[in-house]
């Protein structure tokens, strides 16, 4: 995709979630996308779920300067209280569902335990927010833009 859009545009804008969060009610948010990911790198079904492949903003950068872009700035993001994403995420991730993909996995106990682990990581996290699952924010959003060229010439 990256090597697609070289070929067509100037510019290139990329918001994803941070993997972080400077808010300690989108701390679930930050450890349901983590443990889901993790799930979700040692299925080997199709999966439906949102989160398949969690991103860091450090591996994004990698992966486009490699593809011989430049990042030209970054920020990031605080989403406003309203966005009920990680809401949803997070009772995705605490649903039995994701109790009943563990056992699926063909992989050691010590595994499974670990996924389950983090599980209870989430709700622990979610028992200690006023309001509960209701009181979940959003983590934050990396933003950042990058432009084609040698970087001598983004600095004149």
């Amino acid at each position: 995709m990256l090597s697609l859009a070289t070929q067509r545009a100037p510019r290139l804008c990329i918001a994803d979630h941070a993997l972080s969060t400077t808010l300690p009610e989108a701390f679930p948010h930050v450890l349901v996308a983590l443990s889901v990911n993790a799930l979700e790198s040692m299925r080997s079904d199709a999966s439906k779920r949102n989160i398949r492949t969690a991103v860091s903003p450090a591996q994004i950068k990698r992966m486009v300067v490699d593809a011989r872009w430049n990042l030209v700035d970054e920020e990031i993001v605080q989403p406003g209280p309203g966005q009920r994403d990680g809401e949803r995420e997070v009772w995705m991730g605490l649903h039995p569902v994701f109790d009943s993909h563990v056992e699926l996995l063909d992989v050691e106990d010590r595994v499974k335990s670990m996924l389950l682990g983090m599980k209870d990581a989430v709700a622990s996290s979610v028992e200690k927010l006023e309001g509960g699952l209701a009181g979940v924010r959003n983590m934050d959003v990396w933003a950042a833009r990058f432009e084609r060229g040698n970087a001598s010439e983004l600095a004149s």
